[in-house]
């Protein structure tokens, strides 16, 4: 068994329940995917953290900005689960 921690760091401008929000949704099309002999592992963890650095005005839910925020953390998160997947099985070979 293998623990997986993944830390994301945001500039965006975006309140805490909306990127909690946007991450379950892409957590479940990416990292949620990945299973290593059959099993899902009980110690993973993913985080974003969002600073609103960048001086966007602020993402709101449902908003076609909020969407396009999704489509880029998803990007990012499903790259991620997949080079957990390749290095998984690679170990196993």
């Amino acid at each position: 068994m293998a623990t997986m921690l993944s830390f994301i760091t945001t500039d965006a401008a975006i309140d805490s329940e909306t990127l909690q929000r946007a991450l379950k949704q892409v957590v479940d099309l990416s990292f949620n995917m990945i299973t290593v002999d059959g099993d899902t592992s009980t110690n993973d963890m993913v985080l974003v953290l969002a600073n609103g650095l960048a001086g966007n005005e602020q993402i709101k839910a449902d908003t076609e900005e909020y969407g396009l925020f999704c489509k880029g953390l998803l990007e990012v998160c499903t790259a991620l689960a997949k080079m957990i997947a390749r290095m998984v099985r690679g170990l196993q070979s």
